[in-house]
């Protein structure tokens, strides 16, 4: 029998964890929540009809925007108004029948995304356009495009705002290349027609219903114009001599905004386009 002495195994403590020897964060270093960003559906609906719906705008009213705004977009032949979810169906059925639309999804932030952009503008396009305190400006629009600046964005109190601005885009020559976002203002942008508005109803932008015609009564006779009675034979009528200019001024009426913006081309010609935006406030997988 041989005794000797067996080696003795040191203990090892246990590592700490992670949780134990990391620092504990204050109160407030973490949201108690997190909200995602709003997510906005862009809905352009291209009508197949020259006039606009009356029964789809029965269901549009003037809630959440403000009035001032709201008149100075039907002095420049627009219309705005909110749409409750729920009537959605009834407000599509209303557009029916329709040459197509154009869908788009984005999510928000706090720049502004275009949407719906027309056509190229040929030529220097005169445009009657009235501002703020009801005064009518003429100006030019030479080129580029017309569109819908957007912004979509959850605000310090966890509503959800949308801002809308028409805007004419013409993007300036720079030496340095720049990018979308550098070049999203370029152009004019209608500040007095900027349309603001949160809650969760939908935004409806469009040209407003025209007036119901009414016929004229028939006009009365003119004296003047009245035939006169044929000269005898032996009598020679002398017509006064008559100058007229060798060129007739071309008078040029300018437009309204609103034409400009709602109006799109389709192969049977300029149709009228509306554009209905939806946000979904909580969109969470």
């Amino acid at each position: 029998m041989t005794c000797g002495c067996a080696p003795l195994t040191p203990r090892r403590e246990p590592l700490p964890r992670l949780s134990e020897i990391a620092p504990t964060p204050p109160d407030d270093a973490w949201p108690e929540r997190f909200d995602p960003p709003p997510r906005a559906r862009v809905l352009c609906v291209h009508l197949a009809r020259p006039d606009p719906p009356p029964e789809a705008w029965k269901l549009v009213e003037p809630i959440g925007l403000s009035p001032s705004v709201l008149a100075r977009w039907a002095a420049n032949d627009m219309r705005a108004g909110t749409l409750e979810p729920e009537n959605l169906e009834a407000f599509h059925a209303a557009l029916m029948p329709v040459l197509g639309s154009k869908r788009s999804v984005f999510l928000g932030s706090d720049h502004f995304m275009p949407q719906h952009t027309t056509g190229p503008l040929t030529g220097r396009v005169p445009l009657a356009l009235t501002g703020v305190k009801g005064e009518t400006s003429k100006i030019e629009l030479d080129g580029g495009r017309l569109r819908l600046l957007i912004r979509v964005r959850r605000t310090d109190d966890g509503n959800v705002e949308v801002d809308v601005a028409p805007h004419h885009h013409r993007r300036k020559r720079t030496p340095e290349p720049r990018s979308p976002l550098e070049t999203v203002f370029d152009g004019t942008v209608f500040d007095d027609l900027r349309l603001r508005h949160t809650g969760d109803r939908l935004l409806v932008l469009g040209l407003p219903p025209r007036p119901p015609e009414t016929k004229k009564p028939p006009a009365e006779p003119d004296p003047a114009t009245e035939a006169k009675p044929e000269a005898e034979p032996d009598e020679q009528v002398v017509e006064p001599p008559v100058s007229e200019p060798l060129f007739e001024p071309q008078v040029i009426v300018p437009t309204r905004l609103g034409p400009l913006l709602f109006t799109t081309h389709h192969r049977d010609g300029p149709v009228q386009v509306m554009v209905i935006l939806r946000i979904e406030s909580d969109h969470r997988e």
